[in-house]
């Protein structure tokens, strides 16, 4: 996933004093947006781009929670359940370990799953790149939708 602020913009800032706790924060928003991709992708369903082009201008800072219980409702109008949520963000800072459990809590409450469900993992890049140089985030994320079979003809 492109690295991103919560603009939409890539980020730039080296030393972010962002608390990600908070559901605006850059590596709320990031993980937020790469859980939608992979939720939307686990249903064959495009990814976030495709149901909120960057270019519409009443997406600019719309909350990123909006979008991942948009793709969560996605599964739900399909019959389907998420059975785990599972992201990994790259980034030098900010430390993500002190603030894991919150994030965790936050997206098992808008997926409706337990908590238990939810994985958030962070590494670094080892000072390499864009994200180890500082100048921005970036996430990958893995979803396990179970959806029922149906028998197409």
């Amino acid at each position: 996933m492109t690295p991103r602020s919560p603009n939409g913009q890539a980020s730039r800032s080296p030393r972010s004093r962002v608390k990600p706790q908070t559901s605006s924060s850059p590596p709320t928003t990031i993980s937020f947006h790469a859980l939608v991709d992979a939720i939307l992708g686990a249903l064959a369903d495009g990814d976030i781009g495709v149901h909120f082009p960057p270019t519409d201008p009443q997406w600019r800072g719309a909350s990123s929670d909006r979008f991942l219980a948009f793709a969560v409702e996605r599964v739900r109008a399909r019959d389907g359940r998420i059975a785990h949520l599972d992201v990994t963000i790259v980034c030098e800072t900010p430390r993500i370990g002190p603030h894991r459990d919150a994030m965790r809590a936050r997206i098992a409450e808008i997926a409706g799953i337990p908590i238990e469900r939810v994985g958030v993992k962070a590494t670094t890049s080892e000072k390499m790149g864009f994200t180890g140089r500082g100048e921005g985030l970036a996430a990958f994320a893995n979803a396990t939708v179970r959806l029922p079979w149906r028998e197409r003809l």
